[in-house]
């Protein structure tokens, strides 16, 4: 069984690609909504509120006000893309429930390597947590 699988993705790559660009869609959504809330940060309880819907309910208040400063601090980020395992910033083991896609934390002669965890939530994917090298 398994080996009629590796056959059918070898033979048709694009099925698996294509739920994880269905995927990476949703992601891109969220992760812009996450980022335009940049605009809220002169007011905490706007930036909150902002936030809610992006972030996943599942963490804590204190990982969201971690999530919370890097907008606070004015973070600069890429678009979401699906990471390569060999060249990338990865997790190290996968969780059930959550998925993730690479970025760069955007500097100002530098790109420093990323990727945003994103939890299976509510018919859609919430960040759970943004990881990066420095």
């Amino acid at each position: 069984m398994k080996n009629a699988f590796l056959i059918v993705m070898m033979l048709f790559p694009q099925i698996l690609l294509g739920s994880q660009t269905k995927i990476l869609l949703k992601a891109q959504e969220q992760w812009s909504g996450y980022q335009s809330c940049s605009e809220q940060v002169k007011n905490e309880l706007e930036l909150i509120n902002c936030l809610s819907p992006y972030l996943s309910s599942k963490i804590t208040r204190v990982e969201k006000g971690k999530l919370a400063s890097f907008l606070i601090m004015e973070f600069s980020f890429s678009e979401l893309r699906i990471c390569d395992d060999k060249k990338d910033l990865v997790p190290m083991r996968n969780v059930k429930d959550e998925i993730y896609f690479c970025m760069s934390v955007l500097g100002n002669k530098s790109k420093l390597p990323g990727y945003v965890i994103f939890e299976a939530e509510k018919n859609s994917y919430r960040i759970k947590a943004i990881k990066y090298n420095f």
